[in-house]
């Protein structure tokens, strides 16, 4: 049974369904101001009922209500963990404030882009790309997989043109290095990741991770094979490039050789209180406990209040520095840092790189 009547100044039509548990319901929708304007509501009704065998009643999901049931059903069974949570962070400091209370039966693309240029002017580039990716992916499931939405509103939406400020990253001088080694040193909780990070370019999660198996102490190699997150070790890095073997000097080794005998002793010291990690963890507190993200904040801290900028993730840069101006091969430092391809490294280092043909200009100028 369906059929469409005038209440006070709108139109409503009326569709007769089953919901989820096959039970028969009846389902009564503002369809317009117009009856041609509820006709079509009506039309578009038959045609999801059609299509999901039901009709869902969008506009009473909140997109807050609606994002919870994404992430449940979706997100966390489809995104590795550090994904995972910097979907929920977005979605629970960002969307949910701005347009948590809205029903999603009444977002329109309109709206959402304006969302978006609004964030764009107040957020970074790549909180932005973070926001419209969750409503494209979401909003996508609620009317593919769900059959809430006619269509995704979200689609439609594009990020403001926007020309981004050139990065520069910061490059710790030998001064500050010196500061930096006298605030951190190998007994640290802080310091071996620095050491590690200073002497190999790995990446903070790459250093967390590393385990005392990892390292050839004969060889002077280690491998790169997982990463930290959230308190516990992932298998697969941040890219399959990320698996590497990289080659360390005698200073690196006789870091941690200190640090092994360090760690032996106080595994004797705290005996049945010492906190083994399960994978043999080089970064560990004295009692143990594996040193993560957190713990490492201090260091970010630190250098801004010591030097105005820097961050874990200038060590890495530093690392790479030193090598280019040294006339390291580009191929072998791409691959020390476990890029997926040398253009990205020569991309991130090019003023390096810049630098170095300025010196063979002026050589050639000598020579020739």
């Amino acid at each position: 049974m369906a059929y469409i009547r005038k209440r006070g100044e709108k139109w409503y039509y009326t569709i007769e369904t089953t919901d989820e548990n096959g039970k028969r319901k009846r389902i009564v929708r503002v369809g317009g101001k117009t009856k041609p304007e509820c006709e079509r509501a009506y039309r578009l009704a038959m045609i999801e009922k059609d299509r999901t065998g039901r009709i869902h009643d969008a506009r009473k999901i909140t997109l807050s209500d609606f994002l919870d049931q994404w992430t449940e059903e979706f997100v966390e069974k489809n995104f590795r963990e550090n994904t995972i949570r910097t979907y929920k962070a977005a979605i629970t400091n960002h969307i949910k404030p701005a347009l948590g209370s809205c029903v999603i039966g009444d977002l329109t693309p309109r709206g959402l882009q304006k969302y978006i240029n609004t964030t764009s002017e107040e957020y970074s580039r790549s909180t932005v790309t973070v926001l419209l990716t969750i409503l494209k992916r979401s909003l996508g499931y609620a009317a593919n997989m769900c059959g809430y939405l006619m269509t995704n509103p979200a689609q439609p939406v594009q990020l403001p043109k926007h020309q981004a400020p050139k990065k520069t990253t910061h490059i710790f001088s030998a001064k500050e290095l010196a500061a930096i080694f006298r605030r951190f040193p190998a007994d640290h909780q802080c310091g071996l990741p620095v050491l590690l990070s200073y002497h190999t370019g790995m990446r903070l999660g790459e250093c967390l991770a590393l385990s005392w198996d990892d390292v050839d102490m004969k060889g002077k190699t280690l491998r790169v094979h997982s990463t930290l997150v959230g308190g516990t070790v992932q298998p697969i890095p941040k890219t399959s490039c990320s698996v590497r073997e990289i080659p360390f000097g005698a200073k690196l080794h006789s870091i941690l050789k200190a640090a092994h005998a360090r760690q032996s002793q106080n595994r004797l010291r705290y005996g049945p209180t010492y906190q083994q990690t399960e994978n043999n963890s080089i970064c560990i507190w004295p009692d143990g406990r594996q040193v993560d993200a957190d713990a490492m904040r201090y260091f970010g801290k630190f250098c801004k209040e010591q030097f105005g900028e820097g961050s874990f993730h200038s060590l890495r840069h530093t690392h790479a520095t030193m090598l280019l101006e040294a006339g390291e091969d580009l191929e072998l430092v791409s691959k020390r840092l476990g890029h997926a391809n040398m253009n990205t490294t020569a991309k991130i280092y090019s003023h390096i790189l810049e630098k170095r043909t300025r010196k063979t200009v002026a050589l050639l100028d000598q020579i020739l």
